[in-house]
């Protein structure tokens, strides 16, 4: 069963006031995503794909098209009855120490979805948080740190342990390695892998290169100039 279907999805921008064109940058497109199903959306930079993760999210307002997310068009939502599906879906971005308060400690920053959002009592929290970051290999040591005094991996891991704290169904993680190096870059992937697994998450991996892409997803969308060109399982 689909969670998320992509119905002629479009986002275009106008250039100017004066004889204005249209930049398509998404434009027409449609595919579904299954429960607990890896998907990948490879393509150039300027491609489309980074906004089309932020259209699902409704990060961005989309231009036409419908975005089912279990079973409900998300796009015709107003702000209020959309924060209750915020929790559902969340987003890895490229720069993991961008995404930290570098005022909060990781201890924190893991916690406040579960204090603001879950409401739970603070021993409760505090326990939440040490198997979270379990989940995602950090150690307690961590806790009183700040972004500033850890790796870009440690941090990465510590934002993906905050994601799950959200208990999402739906996860995009959009170039979620580009900015580590490449021994991290594999345990960042196999972290992705096993989460998907134990969290039972649908994903949209969001990358150029072809051959993640194949090493992860159940199967993978190529998008060129705001369209899906190609779409396919990957090698054998």
């Amino acid at each position: 069963m689909s969670l998320i279907k992509v119905k002629n999805l479009c986002k275009y921008y106008s250039s100017g006031i004066i004889n204005p064109e249209l930049t398509k940058s998404v434009d027409d497109i449609s595919f579904e995503i299954k429960r607990n199903e890896i998907v990948g959306l490879m393509g150039a930079s300027g491609s489309g794909k980074t906004t089309v993760g932020r259209l699902i999210l409704r990060h961005i307002k989309s231009t036409s098209g419908e975005i089912i997310f279990d079973g409900q068009d998300i796009t015709k939502l107003n702000s209020t009855s959309l924060r209750s599906f915020r929790p559902r879906m969340q987003m890895i971005f490229q720069d993991p120490e961008a995404s930290i308060d570098p005022r909060m400690s990781i201890e924190d920053f893991i916690a406040e979805p579960l204090r603001v959002i879950k409401k739970i009592d603070e021993n409760e929290v505090h326990e939440r948080v040490s198997k979270l970051l379990k989940d995602v290999g950090l150690t307690e040591d961590i806790r009183k740190r700040r972004a500033c005094q850890v790796s870009g991996g440690q941090n990465q891991r510590a934002v993906i342990a905050r994601i799950l704290a959200f208990k999402p169904e739906f996860l995009v993680s959009d170039e979620a390695t580009s900015n580590l190096d490449v021994s991290t870059q594999a345990q960042i992937i196999q972290l992705l892998k096993e989460i998907h697994e134990e969290y039972n998450l649908a994903i949209l991996f969001i990358s150029h290169d072809r051959e993640l892409v194949d090493a992860v997803c159940d199967r993978w969308f190529e998008m060129e100039r705001g369209k899906i060109k190609l779409h396919a399982t990957p090698l054998s």
